[in-house]
């Protein structure tokens, strides 16, 4: 059992890693000097292992997040940061991770979670609204392979 487990943690370790090297190159370094992949996988490495002490996510590369920050403008890698830290932030929703992914799924459940005092809400209430006009209603018994 121990050893499936370390393969499992191995292989999403190794996964994370592709996913930097493959997006390493696409982001430019300040002053248009290559990327050194050794030191952005040391770099996530240590985000990673500091971020466990506090119980953080594990940080990582993602195409999509570094696409959509070059077509906002970001020109350096430090844009993630900045934009994590911004205070410019609309709406902040917190509450143990059942009830965010709840939240997040179908943001009409966060009146009632609200209320039980499940969720807290910090901001801009209407930003859910807003989300909800984003997402399309499905059946979660929906037939993954159909005849």
């Amino acid at each position: 059992m121990g050893d499936a487990i370390g393969a499992m943690l191995t292989s999403v370790a190794l996964v994370a890693l592709a996913q930097a090297a493959g997006i390493g190159p696409s982001m430019p370094n300040p002053g248009g000097t290559r990327s050194d992949m050794n030191g952005d996988f040391r770099s996530q490495g240590c985000a990673n292992l500091l971020g466990g002490l506090f119980q953080a996510l594990p940080s990582g590369g993602s195409m999509s997040r570094t696409g959509v920050a070059v077509s906002a403008g970001a020109r350096t890698r430090c844009a993630g940061v900045i934009s994590g830290a911004s205070p410019d932030t609309r709406l902040t929703v917190a509450g143990p991770k059942a009830a965010l992914v709840a939240t997040l799924l179908k943001p009409a459940s966060a009146p009632p979670l609200v209320q039980a005092g499940k969720i807290t809400l910090d901001g801009d209430e209407t930003v859910l609204h807003t989300l909800a006009g984003l997402l399309d209603d499905f059946d979660p018994d929906f037939p993954v392979v159909t005849p």
